[in-house]
């Protein structure tokens, strides 16, 4: 699993990260980890909802923008192959 790890002193959760696992990193992240787990990246889907997820879906063959977060609407509504999803609606 790709995800933020918590800094956890003594059995407590401090409330700090080691590594956000947002923007550049989450995308570095998901190009690195693929060859690792044998996964194909043209051939996989990715979702996100904000443009912090703009470098995760430009990795992955099948992007998906979720929501209205204006940066990722305009990313998506522009670029070709991708896919929005709005209100429970799908718009290629």
């Amino acid at each position: 699993m790709l995800a933020t790890r918590p800094v956890v002193r003594h059995g407590d959760l401090t409330g700090e990260v080691l590594v956000p696992m947002i923007g550049a990193t989450k995308g570095r992240a998901v190009r690195l980890a693929a060859p690792v787990a044998g996964i194909d990246l043209a051939a996989s889907w990715a979702y996100g909802d904000h443009g912090s997820d703009l470098s995760m879906l430009r990795a992955v063959g099948h992007p998906v923008a979720v929501g209205d977060d204006p940066e990722l609407a305009a990313h998506a509504t522009t670029t070709p192959g991708w896919a929005r999803l709005t209100a429970g609606l799908v718009r290629r």
